[in-house]
């Protein structure tokens, strides 16, 4: 809320995470809306992999990677989500190299 981080409103508050690949020039993406705590559901894993080759699990607060068949981002949301400032991530991208 307002820029800040809050754990009161963490559990209803729903993001946008995009994964996007780029094979031949063309840009391929995929958006999830989740919440930090509910699963991730089978249909929307099932589609991601389908139309991406990104297989994972989990849910809104912590997913994991399970298989890629080729390089991508995963870029959160950065208007109305907090996420960490690490070596690994920059203003909500993470890149993901096979």
């Amino acid at each position: 809320m307002n820029g800040k981080a809050s754990s009161a409103l963490f559990d209803a508050e729903i993001y946008k995470v995009t994964f996007s690949t780029e094979r031949r020039r063309e840009i391929k993406s995929y958006a999830l809306f989740l919440s930090g705590n509910e699963l991730i559901c089978d249909q929307e894993i099932d589609a991601l992999k389908e139309c991406l080759g990104i297989a994972l699990t989990g849910d809104g607060s912590q997913f994991e990677i399970l298989d890629y068949q080729t390089d991508f981002t995963i870029q959160f949301d950065q208007e109305n989500s907090s996420f960490v400032e690490s070596d690994g991530v920059e203003k909500g991208l993470i890149i993901f190299k096979k």
